[in-house]
């Protein structure tokens, strides 16, 4: 029983020099909803990115008019999926300066 206005002050001075952390990291709901909304959209884009690759991998070759890409060498292709994920953060980040810009 006496241990524990000892324990109660020791976690009141960690807590002092520790900082409240807590009020810090502390997000707000229009935070998650930019957050997710940016998410999203990043998504969106590298789906699109990836599946115009997967297709164009199909129909290689064929010589129709959806034939898009001239070279497609395995390091040209893995070029355009590392160029679309950039494009899915490029866009992540847009979206949640645009929204923050906005005041959504």
């Amino acid at each position: 029983m006496s241990g524990l206005p000892y324990f109660v002050i020791a976690k009141r001075g960690f807590a002092g020099v520790e900082g409240n952390s807590w009020a810090k990291n502390k997000e707000d709901e229009i935070d998650a909803l930019i957050e997710l909304t940016s998410y999203r959209n990043g998504y969106w884009v590298l789906s699109i990115g990836v599946w115009f690759l997967l297709i164009q991998l199909l129909y290689v070759g064929s010589g129709g008019w959806y034939d898009i890409l001239e070279n497609s060498s395995p390091s040209f292709i893995s070029h355009l999926l590392l160029l679309f994920f950039v494009l899915a953060e490029v866009t992540n980040f847009i979206t949640q300066l645009y929204h923050y810009r906005k005041g959504i």
